[in-house]
């Protein structure tokens, strides 16, 4: 399986830092992005998983996203 994630971006230049979760209690860290998108592969097909980010501008790193679940097909 694979997702697609798509931020908002948070200034002209940030850095986005992607995590996911099957339990939103413990968080596995993913590639950081200059973008505001990211693609994960290799997921497993049927799992839940819970996505968030945090972004890092000139002013600071931001607090964490709230989560958003996807079932992977």
């Amino acid at each position: 399986g694979e997702v697609t994630l798509v931020a908002r971006a948070v200034a002209h230049t940030a850095m986005y830092f992607w995590e996911y979760s099957v339990d939103q209690v413990t968080w596995t860290s993913l590639p950081s992005t200059l973008r505001c998108k990211t693609t994960i592969a290799d997921l497993v097909p049927g799992q839940l998983y819970f996505f968030r980010f945090r972004a890092h501008t000139w002013k600071g790193p931001s607090d964490a996203s709230d989560a958003v679940k996807c079932r992977v097909l």
